[in-house]
């Protein structure tokens, strides 16, 4: 009788497949039911108290070291009465007196600037023969050390509106005195008489 023959089917690829397949489902579910289970040492440092202030820088003014006549604030400037032209009854050639006034850094910082900035001069008369084009300002800062022009003879409608720079800027604690002085050009017109003005002068620390 003929014979037949039969093949037989190749399982051990099949099952290898299906253990791999198992295994890895395995694992999966395994990596889920443990996420977020893991523990892990630590170490921490919270700092709390951190802060930080602000310095403040004050000026103050006066006819002498021990006395204080007018005092900045931290809002603005303030307003001080004292005259500093005080130029009266003037002539063409006449000088002032120099009026000084003591100036004091009374802060906690050292001004890194010191300026002065002269406001426009308002005369009685707008011509060119107005007193604030014939009034000759002189203007020095004298610390323990030394002695510098800030304005040299210049007039007061000149110098209104300008800023000038005073060296040296006082440390906390120190100050200088600063000189004004006026004198009418010996040149002014005859239809200068009788004439007023006047002008501001504002003194500023800077840190």
């Amino acid at each position: 009788m003929p014979k037949h023959s039969t093949s037989a089917r190749p399982t051990g690829l099949r099952g290898g497949w299906l253990l791999v397949a198992a295994g890895l489902a395995a694992s999966v579910v395994l990596a889920l039911t443990t996420t977020g289970t893991v523990s892990a040492y630590t170490a921490s440092i919270s700092n709390t108290t951190n802060t930080a202030n602000t310095v403040s820088i004050e000026m103050t003014q006066g006819p002498d070291a021990s006395t204080v006549a007018c005092r900045s604030t931290v809002t603005g400037t303030t307003t001080c009465s004292t005259d500093l032209y005080a130029g009266s009854n003037l002539r063409p050639g006449d000088t002032t007196r120099g009026t000084s006034t003591v100036i004091r850094n009374t802060g906690g910082v050292a001004a890194s600037a010191f300026s002065l900035a002269p406001g426009v001069c308002n005369g009685t008369v707008s011509t060119p023969n107005s007193i604030c084009y014939w009034l000759l300002v002189t203007v020095t800062w004298t610390t323990p050390s030394e002695t510098t022009t800030v304005i040299a003879k210049q007039s007061a409608g000149a110098i209104g509106g300008k800023t000038f720079a005073i060296s040296p800027a006082p440390a906390a604690g120190q100050g200088g005195t600063a000189t004004v002085t006026v004198s009418l050009d010996p040149a002014a017109p005859n239809d200068s008489q009788a004439q007023t003005m006047n002008q501001s002068l504002v003194w500023t620390f800077t840190a």
